[in-house]
Order: structure tokens, then sequence, then C-alpha cells
């Protein structure tokens, strides 16, 4: 048993500069980065898919020592796909075509260990209706891995 339990933060933000977000439904770390999902997404080792025809938001805690920038891969799988990322004060549309990896650098304050980020698919494909034996019956959207 714990007879007392003291905490002593080692930071404090203002209110008004930490960030709105909504219920956290999961998250992942990818080496020394953790990623909170607001909205459904499907996370795996090397890097998650979202969803198809849908938005994601979520919130990336940057490793403390990392530069200003996030580094992201991307790709639409086996259909092309009209992928946009925004933060509050950026966003970039990306014409993916299939099996195609881009690189998109998400730009961040060094100063601000959060960085929100929506993702929006305008569309998806189904594994299952494109590969014989493949089960996956998800709508899948566009995978996303952090480049190291």
């Amino acid at each position: 048993t714990v007879g007392a339990l003291r905490l002593q933060p080692l930071q404090m933000v203002d209110a008004g500069r930490r960030p709105r977000t909504g219920p956290i439904l999961s998250a992942a770390r990818f080496g020394s980065t953790m990623i909170f999902f607001h909205d459904e997404a499907y996370a795996e080792r090397e890097g998650f898919w979202v969803k198809g025809k849908t938005t994601v938001r979520a919130t990336i805690m940057k490793d403390p020592a990392s530069t200003e920038a996030i580094t992201l891969n991307l790709h639409s799988g086996a259909r092309p796909n009209v992928v946009t990322l925004a933060t509050p004060q950026w966003s970039e549309r990306l014409e993916l075509v299939p099996n195609v990896t881009r690189t998109v650098v998400v730009p961040s304050d060094r100063r601000e260990p959060l960085v929100s980020l929506a993702i929006t698919t305008s569309s998806g494909f189904v594994p299952a209706e494109l590969e014989p034996g493949n089960n996956d019956q998800r709508l899948l959207g566009c995978w996303i891995a952090f480049a190291p």
C-alpha cells in the first residue's frame, strides 16, 4: 500500500496555450514519439492507418530532443487518394498515387511539446476486395509512419 503520493510538475502551461482536444480513444508509441488518437485509427507496429473517407484528429507528443518539425511518410495503399494534413497554423493537401510513399514535414514550434494534427482522407480501399486471400474488411485511407 502507498501512504502518500506527492507530485511535482516539471512545467506549467498557461490555460490559454493548452491544446483543446477531445477524449483520447487510443494511443501508440513510435520510437520516442507518442501519438494520442481522438478518433478511430488503426495503429500497427510501424505506423498507423487512417480510415478512408474520414478525418482523424490526433495529438503528437514530440521527443523532447527533437527539432521543430515532424517528418511523416505517407502512402494510400492500393488506390489513389487525396489526403489533407492540418495543424492550427498550417495545412497541406496531397494527391497520393497507389503504392508511392510521400514525405511530409509538419512544422511545429520547438518550445511546444504537443502538436494537434487533423488527417482527412477523401476515399479509401478495402484490402479484401483487392487481394485474394486477404480477409481485411477495413476501409483504409492512408498509411502514416514517423520518419526516423
